[in-house]
């Protein structure tokens, strides 16, 4: 009988065993090892310590309500409001309690945290924030909740959620008023901001969802539309804005029509609308209205003005249109300036008056169906298919949004909620 090696085999059947032993091992440090890494950083989130830091700054703040904290929020260049040093009081108090809880630093934002973390670089996150700021992204807005999140000095970080009711912030037009060199009033059916410098600048959208060089826009009326404002340009420290109120010259409709739905302008300021003023659900701030666009005879008085405007109006509804005739006359100071040929409408001080350039309105003269009106040192007509006229976008504001700061000058413009 012959007696077989089994040597050989033992062997290789060892190796092969070491070897499967090793990659399980392998994997099993590698797994434990990640997770231990988790823990370790997960350990210095919501401990004890920092949770209680975040609910005694949550109950101060309740106690101490301080109505400019929401308006601070919507206007700070970060949505992480930082509030280490808040003035919710002249006693002192508040900055002892965040010295007593070893607080290093103490943020107040709004419950969706999420375009913090999208866009990290842009507000100067650091890594460590960031990686606490991971943890609490959600997949909804929850109305009038922010958050309070408490960073201690021993590295430990707390969220802890308050309500803030968002009705403590005032409407938007509940802020107009008559100011220094304006006006702000009744007049021709509308509350109007007449006169050469009223405080009437309103900062809304920026340049794109990457550049948040902000827009200006001068409010001209408030009424049941909602509040019509008026292009001015970027954002440019406290000079005039950069494009001066308009973003170029066309033909207000190369087919030498009169009608503005099918005007070759109004795509062309879709598309400006669409793609240059950038606002985050801007549908939520913006009303679409049927823009009048009916044509005017003589003797062309403001009253006759009001009536021919809006005898026709757009077929349907859009979000952006040019200004109307009536409103150069209606933002004049001047009684006087109540018919198409004062030039008293601007030489008397007139915010909508431009020196250096024409632009268009959305009306037309009756029985000239290709000449527009335009504004200038007076409303005079230009022809529609041959003429480059300026333009300058106008927008409904919604009546019910609500003010977020400013005064309304040109270094301190009016702002709104946004979310």
């Amino acid at each position: 009988m012959i007696k077989l090696n089994s040597k050989g085999f033992f062997l290789a059947e060892t190796i092969v065993v070491i070897g499967i032993v090793a990659a399980v091992l392998v994997l099993f440090y590698s797994q434990i090892s990640s997770f231990y890494r988790n823990y370790e950083r997960r350990a210095n989130y919501n401990t004890v310590e920092a949770v209680h830091a975040g609910q005694n700054i949550k109950t101060y703040m309740q106690q101490n309500y301080a109505d400019t904290l929401l308006s601070d929020l919507y206007v700070s260049d970060s949505p992480l409001l930082d509030i280490t040093s808040y003035s919710f009081d002249t006693t002192g108090y508040y900055n002892a309690l965040v010295s007593t809880l070893n607080a290093k630093k103490i943020y107040f934002a709004q419950y969706n945290i999420n375009n913090v973390i999208d866009n990290y670089a842009t507000y100067n996150i650091n890594a460590s924030l960031l990686k606490f700021l991971q943890t609490l992204r959600v997949k909804d807005d929850v109305e009038d909740i922010y958050r309070i999140i408490v960073l201690l000095n021993n590295g430990d970080y707390a969220n802890t959620f308050i309500n803030y009711e968002a009705a403590t912030l005032t409407l938007l037009s509940s802020q107009f008023a008559s100011n220094e060199g304006g006006t702000y009033e009744l007049k021709n059916g509308s509350n109007y901001f007449v006169g050469a410098h009223p405080n009437n600048w309103i900062q809304f959208g920026s340049v794109s969802a990457t550049d948040s060089t902000p827009l200006l826009w001068r409010v001209i009326k408030s009424d049941t539309e909602g509040i019509k404002i008026i292009y001015e340009g970027i954002k440019n420290g406290v000079s005039v804005p950069n494009e001066n109120g308009t973003f170029g010259s066309y033909p207000w409709d190369t087919a030498a029509g009169h009608l503005w739905n099918t005007a070759s302008l109004n795509t062309i300021l879709q598309d400006w609308y669409n793609n240059t003023l950038y606002v985050n659900n801007k549908t939520s701030y913006v009303a679409p209205i049927l823009w009048c666009n009916g044509q005017i005879n003589s003797p062309y008085t403001i009253t006759e003005f009001k009536a021919g405007e809006c005898s026709t109006k757009s077929s349907s509804t859009s979000a952006v249109g040019l200004i109307q005739a009536s409103d150069f006359i209606s933002t004049s100071p001047s009684t006087s300036c109540n018919a198409y040929d004062q030039t008293i409408c601007s030489t008397s001080g007139n915010f909508l008056y431009k020196p250096s350039y024409h632009y268009w309105t959305l009306n037309s003269q009756s029985g000239t169906d290709n000449f527009i009106w335009k504004v200038y040192s007076s409303l005079s007509l230009v022809n529609s298919d041959s003429s480059n006229i300026y333009v300058r976008p106008v927008i409904n504001l919604k009546s019910g949004v609500l003010w977020a700061g400013g005064t309304g000058s040109l270094s301190n413009p009016f702002r709104i909620k946004v979310s």
